[in-house]
């Protein structure tokens, strides 16, 4: 390596540090709860300024009780009592356990026979944490107190169809379909989630935004262009005749080595 291009290589670590320090200050607790950059730390600047701690980390020291409210479901709306330093999956533990709902695991769920569903149900049904007005997806391994003022929502996912578990295609077809549109919805939200308060706080440059940004749009209309052409091989899903293969063309793998090249640079 010669002198400018180490030179090159510490100016852009150097910038990627300052980048990382910017965001695990002012979005530490975020990650998976975007809603938290317009919501929980929009004072956290004034705070500084008037010499105190930041509320974040007042939060890991003084505990507080407080309610959240958790959408069912069934769709039913719950106030369950938190406390600040417990973790959101052990708030809505007890929900889970009453609705027999079971983080993702792979392979097909096991099947029970009933006189009311005699082809046999799925035991133990997927689900989702999100929250209520933006959909973004939860992590429920962060502090419950993330979600002080927001809606938390338990959706379940989709069920896989009886005739899945006895063909292995047509379970991988289901799995790709209910990957291919929570990713969609996504891209669709992505900058209004995360690009617009990133860019209004300051962490992201015209250039990091439109490199991370600016082309999610287009990745966005070939994903759903995907979603339903899967959706029409489900419909007719014949085990013997029915392939996927034909729905990549050699055009969408050479996007998806763009999207790659693309991810790299965001990632840094």
């Amino acid at each position: 390596m010669d002198f400018g291009s180490a030179i090159d290589a510490v100016g852009r670590a150097s910038k990627r540090s300052k980048i990382g320090r910017k965001l695990s200050r002012r979005l530490s607790m975020v990650a998976k709860v975007p809603s938290l950059i317009q919501n929980k730390f929009r004072t956290s600047d004034n705070q500084q300024h008037q010499g105190g701690r930041s509320r974040s980390s007042s939060m890991r020291h003084v505990s507080r009780t407080f309610e959240i409210s958790i959408i069912a479901p069934d769709k039913t709306q719950r106030l369950v009592a938190a406390r600040s330093g417990d973790f959101i999956h052990n708030l809505v533990s007890p929900i889970l356990n009453e609705f027999q709902l079971v983080a993702d695991s792979h392979g097909p769920a096991p099947y029970e026979r009933s006189p009311d569903h005699p082809n046999g149900t799925p035991v133990g049904t997927k689900y989702t944490l999100l929250l209520a007005g933006s959909r973004a997806v939860v992590d429920k391994q962060v502090d419950v107190s993330c979600l002080e003022g927001d809606i938390l929502l338990i959706e379940t996912k989709p069920s896989h169809s009886f005739q899945a578990a006895l063909d292995p295609r047509l379970y991988l077809a289901e799995e790709l379909l209910w990957s291919e549109k929570e990713f969609c919805e996504a891209l669709a939200s992505a900058t209004e989630l995360y690009g617009k308060p990133l860019q209004r706080i300051g962490c992201l440059n015209a250039f990091e935004q439109d490199l991370i940004f600016g082309t999610l749009q287009d990745f966005q209309r070939e994903s759903l262009q995907r979603c339903l052409e899967l959706e029409r091989c489900l419909k007719s899903w014949n085990p013997e005749t029915t392939t996927l293969g034909h729905l990549f063309s050699k055009q969408f793998w050479l996007q998806q080595e763009e999207y790659q090249d693309v991810y790299r640079k965001m990632k840094e």
